[in-house]
């Protein structure tokens, strides 16, 4: 008989969450949920990405480091 493995659910690929709640003006909201949906994504993924944008164009230097992506070492090696 074969040993059956516990499988993990959900979407590994998404990495660790944490939960950070707002709350914004009801015309803003409505705006955001009917972008998602032409777009076909959540409210959580279209706020995500927008923050991702907003991040890129206030914190230049700091969105490498968010994404888990820091600058190889190159030069102090060569």
């Amino acid at each position: 008989m074969a040993a059956t493995e516990q499988r993990r659910r959900g979407r590994p690929a998404m990495g660790d969450r944490k939960f950070i709640g707002f709350r914004t003006a009801t015309s803003r909201a409505e705006v955001l949920e009917e972008a998602a949906k032409a777009e076909g994504i959540t409210m959580n993924k279209l706020v995500e990405e927008l923050l991702d944008i907003g991040y890129r164009h206030w914190a230049p230097g700091h969105h490498e480091r968010l994404n888990g992506q820091e600058e190889l070492p190159i030069g102090r090696i060569a």
